[in-house]
């Protein structure tokens, strides 16, 4: 029987001052804020922090689909954690490959989310919070693209042996079925 791994869980927390009002709409504007007026400075709270912090990932989720809030904060948490330490990760009890083939399963996994609701029709149908809920996803995800880039693998790690399970799981996919 393989062995699973939980890379969404409790285990893995990060810290995000205490002074952030969990809404929405505040949080869209200050990203928004921040990509079209370089003039304008923020605390030095992560960016990356608020976007991982289980607080907003419950906030989107009210507003996204299932489980595309939790395959985005995986997603970003392990880009940032690979762009972060590189050849020495260990995330949750996982080496350098395992974490680029989590990170690569659930990027797809966001951009097939993604693609579907930021179609034409789908927008036409979407509330204002599910379009700020969507406009932060995207955010966040050119930040974790963009910590892909700067940490691609120097060789092919190949297809991702793994399958999510549920809200948590991390399992490897049996060769031989």
């Amino acid at each position: 029987m393989a062995r699973s791994t939980c890379l969404i869980a409790k285990d893995i927390q990060l810290e995000v001052e205490s002074d952030i009002r969990w809404d929405l709409g505040l949080i869209s504007q200050e990203f928004a804020q921040f990509l079209s007026d370089p003039r304008i400075t923020f605390s030095s709270r992560s960016r990356v922090g608020i976007l991982c912090s289980f607080r907003l990932i419950r906030l989107l989720s009210e507003f996204v689909p299932d489980p595309l809030s939790q395959h985005f904060r995986l997603f970003l948490e392990t880009s940032s954690v690979l762009y972060n330490s590189g050849d020495q990760c260990d995330y949750a009890g996982n080496g350098h490959r395992d974490v680029l083939l989590a990170r690569s399963f659930v990027g797809t996994r966001v951009l097939k989310g993604l693609e579907r609701a930021l179609g034409s029709t789908a927008l036409a149908r979407a509330s204002m919070n599910e379009l700020k809920a969507l406009f932060v996803m995207l955010f966040g995800t050119i930040i974790a693209v963009s910590y892909s880039e700067q940490s691609k693998p120097t060789k092919n790690v190949g297809i991702s042996p793994y399958l999510i399970l549920g809200e948590c799981s991390l399992t490897p996919i049996s060769r031989h079925n």
